[in-house]
C-alpha cells in the first residue's frame, strides 16, 4: 500500500468504510466480489491476485493448546495494494 501511496482512508470508499478496510487488512474478513471489482477498476490491482483464497493454518501456542489463525496466501492484502 505504502509503495503505491494508498492510505487506508483512500480505500474506505472502495471497500465500504474504514472498519471494513481494517477487517480485511487484518484478515478478519475477506473481499466481496464488488470490492474486488472496485479495487481492480480504480486501482489497477489484478483481480487474479485479489481472488486467491485465504487459508487457515493451525499454530501450536503451547503443548496443550492450539490456536487457529488466518494466513493470507495473496502475500498479504497490503502487499497487493
Amino acid at each position: 500500500m505504502e509503495s503505491r501511496g494508498i492510505t487506508r482512508s483512500a480505500l474506505a470508499p472502495l471497500m465500504g468504510g474504514k472498519e471494513r478496510v481494517s477487517d480485511v487488512l487484518n484478515g478478519k474478513s475477506g473481499l466481496s466480489l464488488e470490492m474486488i471489482r472496485r479495487l481492480h477498476d480504480q486501482l489497477g490491482i489484478p483481480a487474479e491476485l485479489l481472488i486467491k483464497p485465504v487459508t487457515r493454518k493451525v499454530i501450536s501456542t503451547k503443548a496443550t493448546s492450539r490456536k487457529t489463525v488466518q494466513r493470507d496466501e495473496r502475500a498479504g492484502m497490503s502487499a497487493a495494494l
